[in-house]
């Protein structure tokens, strides 16, 4: 039995991709992110930028681009801490 990740190619729901977003939720509400450390795909000074503008509370890992893959607990750990602050 093949196992597939949530990445693998799916249908998406009717009218998902014309929606239009008239406002970034993390413009108004608490964001997180995890920024991957060793990632040659996106680069961690990049992904600094980003969270900053964002004014996202941020988890390093001394991980690649697949960091939920290769540091899982990390990960998890900061899914977590950000579901514990959800109102």
């Amino acid at each position: 039995m093949q196992r597939k990740n949530a990445s693998s190619p799916r249908r998406k729901a009717r009218g998902s991709q014309d929606d239009k977003v008239t406002d970034a939720a993390w413009h108004n509400k608490p964001s997180y992110f995890v920024v991957a450390n060793k990632d040659r795909m996106i680069d961690p000074r990049l992904q600094d930028a980003m969270t900053g503008q964002m004014k996202a509370h941020v988890t390093h890992v001394n991980a690649s681009h697949v960091a939920m893959l290769s540091q899982p607990q990390a990960v998890a750990d900061a899914i977590i801490a950000a579901a514990s602050k959800a109102q």
